[in-house]
C-alpha cells in the first residue's frame, strides 16, 4: 500500500504523469465533468499495489465498481503505450557499460543481463484451463524477463500458459528471434579472452539452451572440476539479480502475487505495466514493501 501511494506521488509530481496525461484526459461536456487523470491513475495504482477488491477501491475513491474496471484498463493501456519503450529496453552505449561493470562487480564479466521466468497466478480461464495449470499446482501465465545489475527489467515477454516450459517460451520470444537474426550477437560488444571471442551475453539457468548470446552453468554437478564449480558459483551469484527482481516486483505490486480475476487477455498488459512501474521505483530508489 505504501508503495502505491509513494509511486503515485512521484508520478503525479514528476514528468512521468505528463507523458500519460493526454491519453487519460477526457473532454468536458454539457452532461458532466470528466474524472481527472490523477484520479484515474491513483485508482489503478491502488489496485496494482494492494490486494483490495473492486468494491473496496470503489468506496475508497468514491467511484462505481465498473468505473474502477474502466480506469484499470485505461491506465494500463496508457502506461504501456507511453512509457514502455522509455523504461524497458536492453542497455546500450553508456548504460551497457554500467551493466557490464555491475555484473563484473558481482564476479561475472561480459554479462548484459540475467534472464528467468516467473509465474503470475490468476483464476483459471474458461478456455483450456489445463494449459495454465503449472507445476506449482495453480493456474498462471509466464513472465519471462531480462534484468540488469540494478534489478531493472530490460526486456519482458508475457502471456504463455503456466504449463509451458521456459525453453519454449524463450524460443518464441522477441529477444530470441532478435539474437538469432543477428548471428548470435544480442549486444554489439565482445572481448578476446585467451584467443576466444566472448560476446556480451545473458545468463540463465539450466532450463535454457546454450547459445552464443546465452550462457548457463555446467550440468552433471557430481562430475565437475574445481574450475567448473567455481564458474557455476559465480554465474549463479550473478543470476540472483533476476530472482531478486521478481521478488521486489511482486512485493511492490501485490496484484501479481494474488489470483487475479481479470480477463486473461488483459492480464499480460497489467504485468507489463507493473514492470514499468517497478523500474520507475528502482530508478527513484523506492524500496518495496
Amino acid at each position: 500500500m505504501r508503495s502505491g501511494i509513494n509511486i503515485f506521488e512521484r508520478l503525479a509530481g514528476n514528468y512521468q504523469l505528463s507523458l500519460v496525461r493526454p491519453v487519460l484526459t477526457r473532454k468536458t461536456t454539457n452532461w458532466r465533468r470528466p474524472y481527472e487523470p490523477s484520479l484515474r491513475l491513483a485508482v489503478a495504482l491502488w489496485w496494482y499495489a494492494t490486494p483490495s477488491e473492486y468494491r473496496t477501491i470503489s468506496c475508497l475513491f468514491g467511484v462505481g465498481m465498473s468505473t474502477v474496471c474502466v480506469f484499470l484498463r485505461e491506465v494500463t493501456s496508457a502506461l504501456n503505450d507511453c512509457l514502455l519503450e522509455r523504461f524497458i529496453s536492453l542497455p546500450k552505449l553508456d548504460q551497457l557499460q554500467l551493466t557490464l561493470d555491475g555484473f563484473a562487480a558481482r564476479g561475472y564479466p561480459m554479462c548484459g543481463g540475467a534472464i528467468d521466468g516467473s509465474h503470475i497466478p490468476f483464476i483459471a480461464p474458461r478456455d483450456d484451463p489445463a494449459s495454465y495449470h503449472n507445476r506449482k499446482g495453480c493456474h498462471s501465465i509466464v513472465l519471462q524477463a531480462v534484468v540488469d545489475h540494478s534489478f531493472c527489467f530490460t526486456d519482458v515477454y508475457v502471456g504463455w500458459p503456466g504449463r509451458t516450459h521456459d525453453a519454449r517460451v524463450l524460443s518464441n520470444s522477441t529477444i530470441f528471434i532478435k539474437a538469432e537474426q543477428q548471428d548470435g550477437y544480442l549486444f554489439p560488444m565482445s572481448r578476446d579472452i585467451s584467443g576466444v571471442e566472448v560476446p556480451v551475453h545473458l545468463i540463465g539457468n539450466a532450463a535454457y539452451p546454450l547459445k552464443k548470446w546465452l550462457m548457463k552453468g555446467f550440468t552433471q554437478h557430481h562430475r565437475l572440476t574445481p574450475e567448473q564449480s567455481t564458474f557455476n558459483y559465480h554465474l549463479s551469484s550473478a543470476r540472483m539479480v533476476v530472482e531478486n527482481a521478481f521478488g521486489r516486483l511482486k512485493g511492490r505490486w501485490k496484484c501479481l502475487a494474488k489470483r487475479c480475476d481479470v480477463d486473461i487477455h488483459i492480464m499480460p498488459d497489467i504485468v507489463i505495466a507493473c514492470c514499468i512501474l517497478h523500474n520507475v521505483c528502482e530508478i527513484n530508489r523506492q524500496l518495496p514493501c
